[in-house]
């Protein structure tokens, strides 16, 4: 009762300006008036829309983007005086100067920035008309949010609409779209006139005072002549001073809020632009509401829970605008914009997602840029910013791929600010705010300690309950485990032994977890996680080839399945037994299969951390978890349901396992690495690989230990690969069968593709140094077309130097193990490839990705010393992994891309029960059991073909092979002696062609 009373008086406090209002309040006043303004913005809109054509209507828009670039001081002058009103004084006669030089600059070059920008010139002459008032109004208005005047802020923020639904539309109506424009123009000096009317000069400012009836007890001139006042006694400071940066992070933000618009009218063409200007306008109304909140912040985030408020209300708000648009988004967008714009509605919730997290964003870059961290916020933003155009310059053809280019770089911004205010802020205190009362703040401490009363007791008795359970739990499991044990094997002393330590390794596992989770970087880590899954789960693509043989496989029963692989298989079978359970348990949908792969993929980003911080430190723990969140390789293969994920997983943990090992010891770090060894070796036999190349190391570490502490160290290593031995025994049967089968059938098994890809690239047929290069930019960027390859092969200086650098700086003996496992097994397959060239594959050695990445963390944090440089480092390297694997993912000409998912369903529409379906190559056929097995379909045979009645369908991939382009191109020859081509399709990698 004591929180519900505190929190009604804190909402019933004055919100004026200067009085002890809450953040709630405070917020909610401006929100108020913002989603006012906001509300007469978008009725603005929608009767634009009925107003102007398609064309004018996509002109308007583009220069309402422009228009929002010139007020981009809005977002970024406006967060400098929020946070520092003082500099109004000092900024205005700069600006009126500044703005009529803007516009004059306009008026001149009318002609010639209307065709550079591709807008009519008259709507660049209503810019110019806009340009003096834009800044003025952007630093008068942030210092209303900085002293805390929020009733004088909404009488502003509702100005604007007010004049654009009365004159702008008269305007609209009479001289169409350059009408509508001035009229927006018009309402930006309406609302400056309001915010600060000295801003027009003494005279004219206090008659305007008068005639809107603004408050007269201390007018702006009179505080504006203190302030100077009082400036007059200090040194000059520098123009924004400390707020420089954060009004470049606003400016920043207001760029990645709008530059899409302006891209999307210059690339798309004219019907496609339309409709993104449409979806703009929905979208902009989430983002617009939600402005005002991060100038709230930083008027008064010194107060307890101004943080907190601000976050709830941008997730609120954001949250209401989604569900606003899923409940209805077609009828929404038929109302708001008509019949011929209902197709938006597709898009819609995505792009309004886009700009809610766009409004959560700004509330982090606020609070970074109050506490100190307004540099590194604006180096993040630009980032992201870059990002966003490259993206959008790169791939977008409709506005569906613009869309989604902007919602990529608003969830990217938000998940790098909320990781650097986590990071980098401690948590916020209980201040004295200046100008409060003694019983002000003896109230807030009370609501903070009642806060944390209740919140401890909350914890305290969810912890003592599990506690309770978990020992009730382990006391019945000990007590079952220890008779059962003494039932079957008489109780023998290991098993006598572990039942007993049992307790002190729960007991110790329950101190470690209590540790860490103290720890911010272990909430980092676990967001980087779920980043990571959430991303595994959206991308998908086709079912590969594989995939749908490890899925046919699993299907039969276990005994059948255990003899498929063990004679018609050369893969060990741990993999198709966890697939075998998951079908069982979850189904055969392409989320189900890859189900465990994804799962790895996540897991395998705290297991990288782990190891950056045992080798390099938390900091570079960090960075290459955050770089294996997005990383093109690892989200690849934690797509396809096939065992390399795991392989990663096991590999990883196996290394890390190790390195605790020389370390610190300890029978845990020995029984981890027994265990991520046996079940790597269970995944993949390459894995023998790393095992050896970790042997090796250890018999190093045995060496250096001769005259030490030698002897334990050797009986743990002989006592480890002892149960490694017995536990790999049972393998070696499975192993000579298959090696038995795949030599008695090698003819067949070299009909099926080694590799998703076929003939990938001329240069890597023979095995050479471009091939070893090319898997390296693999296991880095991931897999691109053939020419994309080539250009970022040719960067091979680069990596000479990059291995030079790392050969140049000292490392401690540890750090070797990384190196050699990363080189070990490639060099390894490198060889065996001069015998077999298909055996020399990245997939084969995966765990050199992970470890190519954490080395490449430990080279920004090494040879990067300054904050600024080392985050420019961070954004490249992100922005270069982010970009290819967008291009991996959606890029046709990826020669690892087979959309059978597409062709069969293509076939599957058009397929008649009386028509003939053939496919080719034969192998094709558990492809076609996944996606079709409805469908009567046989493998090519030419001859059977012309004797079929009713039409052909045939199904063609692995064209690249030349046996299988020679006997399809035969068959459609034969095929078109008695059929007629009426319809031919090509996907990526699969080709289609129906004979009547």
């Amino acid at each position: 009762m004591r929180v519900l009373t505190s929190l009604r008086a804190q909402l019933s406090a004055p919100a004026s300006g200067g009085g002890a209002s809450s953040p709630a309040r405070d917020q909610s006043l401006a929100a108020a008036g913002q989603l006012a303004a906001g509300v007469g913005n978008l009725l603005f809109a929608f009767a634009l829309v009925r107003l102007l054509s398609p064309d004018d209507y996509s002109h308007f828009a583009a220069f309402a983007a422009l228009y929002l670039i010139v007020h981009v001081l809005t977002g970024s002058l406006s967060a400098g005086s929020a946070q520092s009103p003082s500099i109004v004084t000092e900024l205005r006669p700069r600006l009126w100067k500044i703005g009529l030089a803007t516009s004059l600059i306009l008026v001149a070059a009318s002609e010639p920035i209307g065709a550079l920008i591709g807008l009519p010139g008259g709507l660049v002459l209503a810019l110019a008309l806009s340009a003096p008032a834009a800044s003025l109004l952007a630093v008068e208005r942030g210092r209303l949010y900085g002293v805390g005047a929020y009733r004088h802020v909404v009488i502003t923020l509702v100005a604007e609409p007010l004049v654009r639904l009365s004159l702008g539309l008269v305007l609209a109506a009479i001289a169409g779209e350059r009408g509508a424009a001035t009229g927006i123009a018009l309402g930006g000096w309406a609302a400056l006139a309001i915010a600060a009317p000295e801003s027009l000069g003494p005279r004219l400012g206090r008659s305007a005072r008068r005639a809107l009836r603004l408050p007269l007890e201390e007018s702006a001139s009179v505080a504006i002549a203190r302030e100077r006042t009082q400036a007059s006694a200090l040194p000059p400071s520098p123009v924004l001073g400390p707020t420089r940066w954060t009004a470049l992070t606003f400016l920043l933000l207001a760029i990645v809020m709008s530059q899409d618009l302006l891209w999307a009218n210059r690339l798309l063409p004219g019907q496609e632009a339309a409709i993104f200007a449409v979806l703009s306008t929905l979208g902009g109304a989430a983002a617009f509401a939600t402005s005002t909140i991060p100038l709230v912040l930083l008027g008064d985030d010194e107060r307890p829970g101004a943080f907190r408020t601000a976050l709830v209300w941008a997730t609120g708000l954001g949250a209401a605008a989604l569900l606003v648009v899923a409940a209805a988004p077609r009828l929404l967008t038929t109302i708001a914009f008509g019949q011929r714009y209902a197709d938006v509605a597709t898009l819609a919730l995505r792009y309004v997602l886009a700009m809610a997290l766009l409004g959560f964003a700004r509330v982090l870059a606020a609070r970074l840029c109050s506490s100190g961290a307004a540099r590194t916020s604006a180096l993040a933003v630009g980032g992201v910013a870059l990002i966003q155009a490259s993206v959008i310059v790169a791939s977008s053809r409709t506005a569906d791929s613009v869309a989604t280019a902007t919602l990529i770089a608003t969830a990217l911004l938000t998940l790098i600010l909320g990781f650097l205010v986590i990071l980098r802020l401690p948590p916020q205190a209980v201040p004295i705010v200046p100008g409060d009362s003694v019983d002000e703040h003896r109230r807030a401490r009370r609501l903070a300690r009642t806060y944390r009363r209740v919140l401890e007791a909350t914890r305290a008795q969810g912890v003592d309950w599990l506690k309770g359970a978990a020992t009730r739990a382990v006391a019945r499991t000990i007590d079952t485990l220890r008779a059962g044990a003494g039932l079957a094997i008489g109780g023998p002393r290991l098993a006598r032994r572990a039942l007993q330590d049992l307790p002190a390794y729960l007991a110790m596992a329950r101190r470690w977890t209590s540790e860490i989770s103290k720890d911010r970087t272990v909430r980092v880590v676990a967001m980087l996680t779920l980043a990571a899954l959430a991303l595994r789960v959206a991308a998908t693509r086709s079912v590969w080839l594989d995939e749908a043989i490890a899925v046919s496989q699993a299907r039969l029963g276990l005994r059948d399945m255990l003899e498929s692989l063990r004679y018609g298989d050369v893969h060990p079978p741990l993999h198709s037994a966890v697939l075998w359970v998951t079908v069982r348990v979850f189904g055969t949908s392409e989320l189900a299969v890859r189900l465990p792969s994804i799962v790895a993929g996540a897991l395998l980003i705290p297991v990288l951390y782990a190891l950056g911080r045992e080798l390099y430190g938390k900091r570079t723990g960090l960075i290459a978890a955050g770089f294996a969140t997005i990383a093109p390789f690892l989200v690849w293969y934690s797509q396809e349901a096939r065992m390399y994920s795991l392989f990663m997983l096991f590999g990883l943990s196996a290394i890390l396992a190790q390195l605790r090992i020389v370390k610190r010891g300890g029978r845990l770090a020995w029984t981890v690495y027994v265990i991520a060894t046996v079940l790597m070796l269970w995944t993949h036999y390459f894995a023998i690989l790393q095992v050896l190349v970790q042997q090796g190391f250890f018999a190093a570490t045995a060496w250096r230990r001769r005259h030490g502490s030698g002897r334990p160290f050797v009986r743990s290593w002989a006592t480890a690969s002892l149960f490694l031995i017995l536990l790999m025994i049972p393998l070696v049967p499975i192993l000579r069968d298959q090696l038995v089968a795949y030599g008695n059938r090698g003819t067949s098994f070299g009909d099926v593709p080694a590799r998703a890809g076929g003939t990938l690239d001329p240069g890597q047929q023979q095995l050479s140094i471009y091939a070893l290069l090319a898997n390296l930019v693999w296991a880095m960027w991931g897999y691109h077309s053939d020419a994309t390859m080539a250009k970022l092969v040719a960067l091979w200086p680069l990596g000479m130097l990059f291995m030079l650098f790392l050969l140049g700086r000292r490392h401690a003996w540890v750090s070797v193990l990384a190196v050699a496992a990363l080189v070990g097994p490639m060099i390894g397959l490198f060889a065996i490839g001069f015998v077999k060239r298909d055996l020399f594959e990245l997939r084969y050695f995966a765990v050199t990705a992970p470890l190519l990445i954490l080395l490449m963390a430990r080279v920004i944090t090494a040879g990067f010393k300054r904050g600024a440089l080392r985050v420019a480092a961070i954004v490249i390297v992100g922005a270069s992994l982010l970009g290819g694997a967008i291009d991996q993912q959606t890029n046709g000409a990826n020669p690892r891309i087979y959309d059978f998912r597409g062709a069969l369903s293509a076939v599957s529409d058009i397929a008649r029960p009386t028509d003939t379906v053939v496919y080719a190559p034969n192998y094709l056929e558990p492809v076609i059991t996944y996606y079709a097995p409805h469908l009567r379909a046989q493998t090519l045979n030419p001859d059977r073909q012309q004797a079929a009645g009713g039409r052909v369908i045939l199904l063609a991939s692995f064209l690249d092979k030349k046996d299988i382009s020679g006997r399809v191109g035969g068959a459609l020859g034969k095929l078109r002696e008695n059929h007629r081509l009426v319809r031919e399709l090509e996907l990526p990698r699969v080709k289609v062609w129906v004979f009547s």
